[in-house]
């Protein structure tokens, strides 16, 4: 099966299809719009006109940027979308960057995904003057 990567074609609908396909809970659609609209980068890997996969960055847009999402359908998990889309992130970021400088890409690992991402040139943290990686859950309370 072949695939294609689009910049800027993914829209709430398939972003919720994917997150409920890999397993995690719909978003409220004011949330993902919100999200979707305050991206750097939002990549889509379309077959045959459908959604397969899709990664999405976050962050400052001089130095720091954050892999927020990356989500592929689970049954075309192995034939290098994921690979196609953080590679293809990562290229976007360097474009966004002034010749010469360097940015942070950071990202949080589903457990037991790591390898993936040290096959792309991630590293784990902690790493050299490089703490461990954290991260909170926050509850909103925010009234309607």
């Amino acid at each position: 099966m072949s695939f294609r990567v689009y910049e800027n074609r993914l829209n709430m609908v398939e972003f919720q299809k994917l997150r409920l396909a890999s397993g995690f809970e719909p978003l409220e659609s004011g949330r993902l719009k919100k999200a979707l609209a305050a991206s750097l980068v939002r990549l889509s890997a379309e077959d045959g006109g459908e959604t397969v996969g899709m990664v999405r960055v976050a962050g400052d847009g001089a130095y720091v940027f954050v892999i927020a999402d990356l989500l592929v359908r689970p049954d075309r998990r192995g034939e290098g979308i994921g690979s196609a889309l953080v590679n293809r992130a990562v290229d976007l970021i360097s474009e966004m960057l002034p010749s010469g400088t360097w940015a942070t890409v950071t990202l949080v690992a589903a457990s037991g995904r790591e390898s993936f991402y040290e096959g792309l040139g991630f590293h784990r943290i902690p790493k050299g003057e490089v703490g461990c990686a954290m991260q909170a859950y926050v509850r909103g309370t925010k009234q309607p």
